[in-house]
């Protein structure tokens, strides 16, 4: 059996080739270690909102928060974005978000940058 997975990074900010680069290198071991069930494995770089509909998962590499939401307010991402996040955090768990060092993820009012 044969599943195909998209991982999203999030390239606004941060580090985001680094976290592919490091993906694409962790999951040839995975791909390794599977028994009957084979996973191919998709990884883009999400820049908008239709690049964000095509994953299954997404990582948020670490930046500025603030940052990042007005990055993403300016591209037409924030909406788009805080939907897949909420999507996560719903009664619906088949997509997955992930922040690696994106601080509190607050803005400077005290709201959820992404959330």
């Amino acid at each position: 059996m044969t599943i195909s997975l998209t991982i999203g990074v999030l390239a606004l900010q941060g580090a985001f080739s680094e976290h592919i680069q490091l993906l694409r290198r962790a999951f040839i071991v995975v791909n390794e270690e599977q028994g009957s069930v084979k996973v191919n494995w998709n990884y883009i770089e999400v820049r908008t909102p239709k690049e964000l509909d095509q994953c299954d998962a997404l990582i948020v590499p670490g930046g500025e928060s603030t940052t990042i939401s007005l990055v993403a307010a300016r591209s037409g991402l924030l909406e788009p974005l805080r939907s897949f996040v909420k999507y996560v955090h719903s009664d619906h768990p088949s997509r997955i978000a992930r922040s690696t060092l994106t601080g509190s993820n607050a803005s400077p009012h005290g709201e959820p940058a992404l959330a």
